[in-house]
């Protein structure tokens, strides 16, 4: 073989690890800049302890899980504009993770995935302040039961 011969080959493969570098690279940032989870198909969950469904306040970084669907709790109307940043969330809290409990959910995401709305309450729960979405009508929280799959 030539060494000009020789030399094409060299710099298609340097051409080629470059560009798989430069692939990998864009693999890497898209994950941080998205969160690179995987929504998978529902299955079947046994009911949990109530007190073992965590809170996301958004879908679980670098996980695969479920949606189980959306678990809601009915406010009285009086009581939307009363939260805020001192807001005691626990009443709604714990009805919600019950709920999620009894589909198998092992947390839920704080997030209203059925409705174009950009309502949120700041709620305080144990301790933690979070921003919960809300419906007008009728007056609800809305937010998702899911399964996070544990890491492997």
């Amino acid at each position: 073989m030539s060494m000009q011969g020789n030399f094409g080959v060299q710099l298609a493969l340097k051409t080629a690890a470059r560009h798989s570098a430069r692939a990998a690279a864009l693999v890497a940032m898209s994950c941080l800049l998205w969160s690179c989870t995987e929504v998978v198909p529902t299955t079947s969950h046994a009911p949990v302890e109530a007190t073992k469904v965590a809170l996301w306040q958004d879908a679980p970084w670098g996980k695969k899980y479920e949606n189980l669907g959306e678990v809601t709790w009915t406010v009285a109307k009086e009581e939307i504009p009363n939260w805020g940043a001192n807001a005691d969330a626990t009443k709604a809290i714990e009805s919600l993770r019950e709920s999620a409990a009894k589909l198998g959910a092992n947390a839920l995401l704080l997030k209203d995935l059925n409705h174009s709305n950009d309502n949120v309450v700041g709620a305080k729960f144990d301790g933690q302040y979070y921003l919960v979405p809300y419906r007008d009508e009728p007056k609800s929280i809305v937010v998702q039961a899911i399964y996070i799959h544990p890491d492997k």
